[in-house]
């Protein structure tokens, strides 16, 4: 369902946009024992700047595995870590807020932690355990207590840790259905663990005290080719020589929000675009999400399209790819066009002065004097550390 995918993805992101103010490595502890620096490293290849470094060889990427190292010994590196953040006086760094007293606010150095899942978190005493028994003994029953005893133990810990040491952890878990309660009588119905899931699901492997702790909890679907309508061909192809019905690597990913202290809300639904080979793909799940808001900033008819901000680009669907692949003022468009789209969708109530269309909002950036070509090939749309050291203007 892609939640690999779009964790790793979250953390490359930020990877690329702290490269040049604040280098800051993700460390992965692989549970599942089937993560490889291969795929981090595609998933790196389209981004801004990692693409053009070696993360493993420069130290930006860390990989473990339970094999490797045992759960209680990987959560005492990852305390002993951050812990050694204040221990050895490490820089505050620049944010470009500004506190109360009219200072920028600064910050620990942040840092960057994947467990990849929760669900296999072991420790090497209940692998010993388990190595005692044999398969489908009683015994082991006991061995699966004390594996869900450890780990609400250190999810209760951690937020205590990522909050006091500004550490950015990503954790993935598995989603299994509930067994009907059947101990007096007839089934009864199932009650729900968290407003946002179905009856029957429940996270495997853990305590309902997760829901709680996270700062956000998103859940993905199963994923689905992206077939043209009609067809057995993908609806955007890499390139326009590429089209083939064997061709199975464009997916779509439903993600919603089932809890959330921040930002727009507890429910929100999004559809990712995803390529099995290359990772979440973000101009096409804007362009979409453009799409399914009334075509919001795109020009011309269903075959051949443009983005309002960039006119004079023309595209269609077997072309997408290959135009916003090489041509980052393009790719920038998207990204403006799509998150004015979420403002209005989600914060109008707050900012009711943003003009309705992208035609309004384009005559009122050029009558205050700004230059959208420049807006498109020199700026960012992302907050950093020591913003006076990045290349590209906020």
């Amino acid at each position: 369902s892609n939640k690999s995918t779009a964790s790793d993805y979250a953390h490359v992101q930020v990877m690329d946009r702290l490269l040049h103010t604040c280098p800051t490595p993700l460390a992965k502890y692989d549970t599942e024992e089937t993560a490889t620096t291969r795929r981090i490293e595609t998933l790196a290849k389209s981004t801004l700047y990692l693409k053009d470094i070696d993360i493993v060889d420069t130290g930006l990427y860390l990989l473990t595995n339970r094999s490797t190292m045992p759960g209680e010994e990987y959560y005492g590196v990852w305390k002993a870590g951050l812990e050694s953040k204040v221990k050895d006086k490490l820089p505050m760094q620049r944010t470009p807020f500004v506190t109360r007293k009219g200072e920028f606010f600064e910050m620990l150095p942040p840092s960057l932690n994947s467990i990849d899942s929760i669900t296999d978190f072991t420790t090497s005493n209940t692998d010993e355990m388990l190595t005692k028994h044999e398969l489908g003994d009683s015994k082991q029953n006991r061995v699966f207590m004390v594996q869900g005893r450890d780990k609400s133990s250190m999810l209760i810990e951690m937020p205590v840790y990522t909050s006091k040491y500004n550490d950015y952890m990503t954790i993935t878990t598995h989603v299994g259905k509930k067994g009907q309660d059947m101990s007096s009588g007839p089934p009864k119905p199932n009650s729900k663990s968290n407003t946002h899931m179905k009856a029957d699901e429940r996270i495997k492997g853990l305590t309902d005290k997760v829901y709680y702790m996270f700062s956000a909890y998103w859940m993905t679907s199963v994923s689905r080719t992206y077939w043209q309508d009609g067809t057995k061909f993908l609806r955007y192809p890499k390139t326009p020589d590429s089209i083939s019905d064997t061709d199975l690597d464009l997916q779509t990913t439903d993600i919603t929000l089932i809890r959330g202290k921040a930002g727009v809300g507890s429910g929100v639904r999004l559809t990712l675009v995803a390529s099995q080979k290359e990772g979440i793909i973000p101009y096409l799940t804007e362009l979409d999400y453009c799409r399914d808001n009334g075509n919001f900033g795109i020009i011309g008819n269903a075959s051949t399209w443009a983005i309002e901000l960039l006119p004079e680009i023309k595209m269609t669907r077997n072309t997408t790819r290959i135009k916003f692949d090489n041509d980052y003022k393009l790719v920038r468009a998207m990204n403006l066009t799509s998150e004015i789209c979420q403002g209005l969708q989600y914060y109008k109530s707050i900012f009711p002065w943003i003009p309705d269309t992208m035609t309004e909002i384009i005559e009122g950036v050029k009558k205050n004097g700004y230059d959208i070509d420049f807006l498109l090939e020199k700026t960012r749309g992302w907050w950093t550390l020591n913003e006076d050291k990045h290349p590209l203007k906020y």
